[in-house]
């Protein structure tokens, strides 16, 4: 007599967060995009944290605040363009400061004339990418961080300690993502969010 056993897996508990490139914006489809590909793949539920032209200070702190009420087993958080900021309001709402929200808001516009440089932008960024692995690491969940990093270059940040961000036109894309998997507007196309659901799926 055969004895079949069957093991049932663990569910794998995994939340995206990002702009609108993890969103999945100028798809014809949502759920062409690459947390849904990849959470169908594994057989879990999407849960898709991402909004479109949202900072980095916004995409740690959901992140945060969603890991700490929900059982999660792993984080991908694709950062986004340093120059974006968040800030808070007198009655506690949240502001998104950006320089192409600059252009119709005057004091917004001042901030980035008369304060904001590159250098700030560069060092946000590094605070909130080792915010992240720090918090990760504290809760022991598994943080693939991704960055597009079309948008500069990652090596003007030179305090980031030993943390890997894996890079949208390097090991994940390729530098062919320009030519072949990017949208009109920028954001990667129904192949390019097939590419990285590949990757990541070989790599969580």
């Amino acid at each position: 007599m055969t004895v079949v056993l069957q093991l049932e897996l663990p569910t794998l508990h995994i939340c995206f967060s990002g702009c609108s490139i993890t969103y999945g914006d100028e798809l014809d489809n949502l759920n062409d995009r690459f947390s849904k590909v990849v959470s169908d793949r594994l057989g879990v539920g999407e849960v898709n944290l991402s909004a479109c032209g949202v900072s980095n200070d916004y995409i740690v702190r959901r992140t945060i605040d969603y890991c700490e009420n929900n059982e999660v087993d792993s984080v991908v958080a694709q950062f986004t363009v340093e120059s974006r900021m968040e800030y808070f309001a007198q009655d506690g709402s949240y502001n998104k400061f950006s320089v192409q929200r600059s252009k119709k808001n005057s004091a917004m516009g001042w901030w980035y004339r008369c304060v904001y440089n590159k250098k700030h932008g560069w060092e946000n960024l590094a605070k909130n990418i080792c915010l992240l692995d720090y918090y990760c690491k504290s809760k022991d969940i598994n943080l693939i961080a991704m960055w597009a990093d079309y948008y500069g270059v990652m090596e003007n940040v030179y305090w980031i300690p030993n943390i890997k961000v894996n890079r949208l036109c390097g090991e994940i894309i390729g530098k062919d993502f320009p030519t072949f998997y990017k949208a009109p507007k920028g954001h990667p196309n129904k192949e390019g969010h097939k590419k990285i659901a590949d990757w990541l799926i070989d790599n969580i």
